[in-house]
Formats: structure tokens, C-alpha cells, sequence
């Protein structure tokens, strides 16, 4: 088993020629989770409550960076009015180059200034759709 320092972690947009979101501090990759649907009935023999597997729900992916409005991968106020489901990436920094893709689109963008410290922002994406796990 080895462990990885998160450091180099990318999110990229796109397919063909994808951009690397620039400045990014911290990221949430995806939270996936699945519904459970229960399927007790009254005549069932014993007093367990039994369940299948419903839907997944992919989660959302969150970033924290250094906003830079004049950089162009931090366009987010345009994603969001465009409302597109867009192609992206998360590269994990392993050995392997390990890459989750997805398809997203912007659901929040928090910009912040604070006096002493740095232009920064929240930006948030929910996912629509498989995550395709792949070693690249």
C-alpha cells in the first residue's frame, strides 16, 4: 500500500484540448452515494426490514482557490449562466496518473475578498451522470 501527499491534484475541463482549472488550494472530488429502497412487506415472515439498491446520486466536486478574475479556466459567472454540462477531470496525483471523468456544470461560485488575505473562491459542481474510473 502507499500513501500519496494530495498535492498536484488537477481538475481539467474539457476533452480534446482540456484546461486545467488554474489556482486551485483545495478539491473535493466527487461524493458518491446510492439510494437504498426498502421492500419490507406486511406479509413478510420475519421483523427485518429489507432493502435494494435504488440510484446513484454522483455528488458534487468542490474547489477552494486563489481566484483570478482576469485568469480565463476561472470563467465561472459564464458557466453558470450558460447553464452546459460540460466534460471533466479529476487527475489524482498517484503513480498510475489516476483519472475519474465526469460530466458537470457550475451550481456555485463564492468569490471572496477578506482585507488581508487573498482573492479566493468556492466553486461548486454537481455531477450528471456515471463517473468513469480509469489508470491512465
Amino acid at each position: 500500500m502507499s500513501e500519496y501527499i494530495a498535492k498536484g491534484t488537477l481538475l481539467k475541463k474539457g476533452t480534446s484540448s482540456p484546461v486545467t482549472i488554474a489556482n486551485i488550494m483545495n478539491i473535493t472530488p466527487p461524493n458518491l452515494s446510492r439510494d437504498a429502497l426498502e421492500t419490507t412487506k406486511h406479509n413478510d415472515s420475519n421483523r427485518w426490514r429489507t432493502f435494494i439498491p435504488g440510484l446513484v446520486d454522483p455528488g458534487e466536486v468542490k474547489l477552494d482557490i486563489t481566484w483570478d478574475p482576469a485568469e480565463t479556466s476561472h470563467d465561472f459567472l459564464t458557466d453558470i449562466a450558460s447553464a452546459t454540462i460540460g466534460d471533466y477531470s479529476i487527475v489524482f496525483p498517484d503513480t498510475a496518473a489516476t483519472t475519474w471523468t465526469f460530466k458537470a456544470f457550475v451550481t456555485g461560485f463564492e468569490p471572496s475578498g477578506e482585507v488581508d488575505g487573498l482573492l479566493s473562491a468556492t466553486v461548486t459542481f454537481k455531477l450528471s451522470g456515471p463517473v468513469a474510473l480509469a489508470d491512465d
